[in-house]
């Protein structure tokens, strides 16, 4: 359950800013509640950060197609960039070929890493996160998804450091 997934987030990191960002998936929510009941679109008690207490939970909603700067690192879902991402193999080089600049992506559901000098010698690097969803869902069970997720430090001065976590059997690695 999402709800308890939040509350226990929340209660292992009371101080930290937690940032929901808005993907494909909660918007089919939004979308099909304004075909289907535009009616109730404006009322509250559907919308995800009234279904999940994001108040309560003081997590910081990110509304879809707008990017989260930490530090000097663009945060976005993924769905973004329409027609998806041009590598395959390894996501992160994907976002890469698309971003040119450091940036940190879900929706993918894989964990992956790339990094590139700039010829003037900045390290740019991409990386993808895991999902704390279930890994075979009836619309695609035959994936390569992994559970996972990311840590960011940021340092006063912007600079960041990513700490991209897997969950194998049940640890985090």
């Amino acid at each position: 359950d999402t709800k308890q997934v939040l509350k226990y987030i929340r209660k292992m990191f009371p101080k930290a800013l937690i940032i929901f960002k808005i993907g494909n998936h909660e918007l089919r929510l939004e979308h099909y509640m304004l075909l289907k009941a535009p009616e109730l679109f404006d009322l509250d008690f559907w919308k995800i950060e009234d279904l999940l207490n994001f108040a309560e939970l003081r997590i910081h909603l990110v509304k879809s197609l707008d990017y989260v700067l930490l530090g000097k690192l663009k945060v976005i879902h993924g769905h973004e960039y329409r027609g998806g991402f041009v590598a395959p193999v390894n996501p992160a080089r994907g976002l890469f070929l698309r971003t040119k600049e450091s940036a940190l992506q879900s929706h993918v559901h894989r964990t992956s890493e790339h990094t590139e000098k700039t010829i003037g010698g900045t390290l740019i690097g991409c990386w993808s996160i895991g999902c704390l969803c279930e890994l075979q869902p009836d619309y695609n069970p035959y994936n390569n998804y992994n559970l996972g997720f990311a840590m960011v430090e940021v340092k006063k001065n912007g600079a960041f450091s990513v700490f991209n976590k897997r969950i194998i059997d049940g640890v985090i690695l």
